[in-house]
């Protein structure tokens, strides 16, 4: 994805706007799944019918036509303008014109976005600083930073863009198999969430070199219980009547140290994200 991309492109003097479309955004468009014939879609250059927008008494004039409105389910999401790479995006008429486009009656976007290739700034509508300002150094490298903000799912479900990147997942794209085994130690236990009667997850977040990941491990009832009883008696009965009862869901405890023995699962796709659960084999409690 754009790994072939060389950088020092943006400084070309001939690198202009329809090569930020053609070379960067379009391509990232693509791999977020958007299309120009089906949900979620691409609308290029959609004109209004009615260019104003009033604001209070104020009456502004909308002299853009943005290259691309983003639909999911046929609602416009998501206003994004591409800009030569020799021009600024903050604090500029382009950022107030994509605004106006974005909350005029006809569009009604949550997200307007300007693109120049050296810099890609996402704001919400209703909030007055950027949510995001990420450079090309940083997008080119990893691109689940332009997916927090502009894949459909996120965009229908803002919670996701708080969440941590899920490990399974980026492992699985990394080519690691289903039904891989896999150690983890240390693993800090202070939650769990009862899915199903045979079905237990605790989530973790764990450093990895310089990223914090999330981990879903599942463990069946067996290997609950087992889990259940290295911790004290009095938060032992703490978590069984949180689990008996709704939400199924116990935090807040104080937590214990474990080493967990489990198997990459498969592609799961919940609420807000896709993940990969980690499936419990053996879990052990940590002694120094």
């Amino acid at each position: 994805m754009l790994k072939k991309f060389d950088i020092k492109a943006l400084d070309d003097p001939e690198f202009q706007e329809d090569a930020v479309r053609e070379e960067i955004i379009a391509p990232i468009l693509k791999h977020l799944g958007y299309s120009p014939s089906a949900s979620p879609k691409i609308v290029r250059s959609r004109k209004l019918s009615h260019p104003f927008v009033n604001i209070g008494s104020k009456t502004n004039k909308i002299n853009i036509i943005p290259d691309y409105v983003l639909e999911v389910d046929g609602k416009p999401m998501v206003v994004l303008d591409a800009k030569s790479p020799h021009v600024s995006l903050a604090n500029s008429e382009h950022a107030e014109q994509a605004y106006s486009y974005a909350i005029h009656p006809e569009i009604r976007a949550k997200i307007y976005s300007l693109c120049n290739g050296k810099e890609w700034i996402i704001w919400d509508v209703d909030k007055f600083e950027p949510i995001a300002k990420i450079s090309a150094a940083d997008y080119l490298k990893d691109i689940s930073i332009i997916e927090k903000y502009l894949h459909p799912k996120s965009i229908e479900f803002p919670e996701r863009r708080d969440f941590l990147p899920d490990f399974g997942l980026r492992m699985k794209k990394m080519g690691i198999s289903e039904g891989t085994n896999q150690h983890f130690l240390m693993n800090e236990i202070g939650n769990i969430h009862k899915v199903e009667d045979d079905l237990y997850t605790i989530n973790v977040s764990m450093n990895f070199g310089n990223e914090d990941l999330f981990i879903s491990f599942d463990l069946n009832k067996k290997l609950y219980l087992e889990l259940l009883e290295l911790f004290p008696d009095q938060t032992k009965q703490y978590i069984t009547d949180c689990l008996s009862r709704q939400p199924y869901y116990v935090h807040g405890f104080d937590p214990i140290l474990v080493t967990i023995k489990g198997n990459f699962g498969k592609l799961t796709t919940g609420v807000y994200e896709e993940f990969v659960p980690i499936i419990v084999t053996e879990i052990k409690s940590v002694t120094f």
